[in-house]
């Protein structure tokens, strides 16, 4: 990657993971843990708790009643969208996130995951699923540093809702020499993630032979910046038809 210094010292000044949320990624990676102990791992941490419900009722997700109980979010979301949370926890409380450059806010920013993390059946099979699910939700991570980055420099982006994820990425080329996939692999490279997401997350800049980091690349090549599918949707990976077809059963 070819980082500037100044954006690697931002990454270095990220925290280490808090024990709770070493402990939810670690899990989660070994497949070994029940609601109940997730529960246990994660309920003596109130900030996480407290973060992790307030995402679980985002009305971006359209729950009738709200979802007050711990246990009841563990169950309700699944393993690896409660790590998700724990990492937005993490994120948001180790910076002030101010994303004016991208024209967007942080509620803008959420519903962005949110909704990328919806196209999982791009990929074929579950495990696939649940990689692609993480991989999506987190992957524009390293727009919140950038924006930091921009905002130090005086920079200006000029981004349209027309402009795709993927369009974004070659703006932040040819004005800073890199890109969000390259900034959010190295936060998860500090962070010691699962090799298998950073590469999803890192291959996705193109059109991979990869299937998980293929889907990835469909998807950010067919919403904006505020999670819109695109009007004329784009087509790089012939991914658009089966993109289109989850759009509507998910009711995008």
């Amino acid at each position: 990657m070819k980082l500037d210094l100044s954006i690697i010292d931002e990454i270095e000044k990220l925290p280490p993971l808090s024990k709770t949320v070493q402990k939810i990624k670690e899990a989660y990676e070994n497949k070994n843990i029940t609601a109940k102990e997730l529960e246990e791992i994660i309920k003596n941490d109130p900030l996480l708790v407290a973060d992790i419900l307030k995402l679980a009722n985002s009305p971006y997700y359209g729950f009738m009643h709200e979802i007050y109980d711990l246990r009841h979010a563990i169950v309700l979301f699944g393993f690896e969208e409660i790590l998700n949370f724990a990492i937005m926890s993490v994120i948001k409380n180790s910076f002030h996130i101010d994303l004016t450059p991208y024209g967007i806010n942080e509620e803008d920013f959420l519903k962005l995951s949110l909704v990328k993390s919806k196209f999982v059946l791009l990929a074929n099979d579950k495990n696939s699923q649940s990689l692609l699910k993480s991989a999506a939700f987190l992957s524009d991570i390293g727009k919140i540093i950038i924006a930091k980055y921009v905002k130090s420099n005086n920079i200006n982006f000029l981004i349209e809702d027309t402009f795709s994820l993927i369009e974004i990425d070659k703006i932040e080329e040819e004005l800073l020499g890199f890109n969000t996939l390259e900034v959010t692999g190295a936060i998860f490279e500090k962070w010691n993630f699962d090799k298998r997401l950073i590469d999803i997350i890192l291959s996705s800049k193109e059109c991979s032979k990869n299937e998980i980091a293929k889907s990835l690349y469909i998807i950010r090549e067919n919403l904006n910046i505020k999670g819109e599918i695109l009007k004329e949707p784009k087509d790089d990976c012939n991914g658009k038809k089966k993109f289109a077809e989850i759009a509507k059963s998910i009711g995008s």
